[in-house]
């Protein structure tokens, strides 16, 4: 039971409040815990969000998933796919040798994060202390998984070409591993040497371009040296 208890010497006053007061009074408690209730669910909603959003980001960062000897000048992301500007992949060979890969541009789908589209490239592989093979192509597909390399003219009107210290080889297609420095070729082929030129249906570079077996229809032509004497 409720109870009121007046102290002497006090001048208490009791004041009724009005039915539209009671209303208005009540009518303000009502929207106050309505603004409580909604702000305690906004921070509980912003709270998961931020959860799953981390949880998001650390799962599906698509560009984590880029090889890791990759750098690249810019990129965006579109739907699966990562469009990179100026992409440079760098590595070394088993003999400890380094090569190195610069394109214009590529595109990573992040659903094979392992591949790589690439076009206009420009490689480099050194092959001895003293010689540097370059290989120039308009498009190729990188595995980073095993360093390999399928090269291809894309119906540009361009080849593959490689340049050695001794040869300049034109193709319309190639397969490179960039780890052992084996090169293969299935399609028509044109190596010009200081001395003459070969043409074949595909070849196999071998030994680091030690070794280059030409397969199908060889045809050659070789200058022969000068004789003594002769200016």
């Amino acid at each position: 039971m409720n109870q009121i208890v007046l102290s002497a010497g006090h001048d208490y006053r009791v004041r009724v409040r009005s039915h539209e007061e009671q209303a208005a009074a009540y009518k303000q408690a009502r929207v106050h815990s309505g603004h409580v209730r909604w702000l305690k669910r906004l921070i509980i909603a912003g709270t998961v969000c931020f959860v799953i959003l981390g949880i998001g980001y650390s799962v599906f960062d698509p560009f984590r998933k880029l090889p890791k000897d990759v750098s690249i000048a810019r990129a965006s992301l579109n739907g699966t796919k990562i469009t990179m500007e100026h992409p440079k992949l760098s590595g070394f060979r088993k003999d400890g040798r380094p090569y190195q890969l610069v394109a214009r541009s590529g595109i990573q789908d992040i659903r094979e994060p392992k591949i790589i589209d690439l076009r206009e490239i420009d490689a480099t592989i050194r092959i001895s202390d003293a010689d540097t093979v370059r290989i120039n192509a308009p498009a190729g597909r990188f595995d980073s998984g095993g360093d390999l390399m399928q090269l291809t003219t894309k119906g540009s009107d361009s080849k593959i070409r490689f340049r050695g210290s001794t040869y300049s080889m034109t193709l319309d297609s190639a397969d490179v591993n960039f780890k052992t420095g084996v090169v293969i070729s299935r399609e028509p082929v044109s190596v010009v040497f200081s001395n003459g030129t070969i043409k074949a249906n595909g070849l196999n570079v071998l030994d680091n371009g030690k070794r280059i077996v030409f397969l199908g229809d060889v045809r050659s032509v070789l200058n022969a040296p000068p004789a003594a004497g002769d200016k």
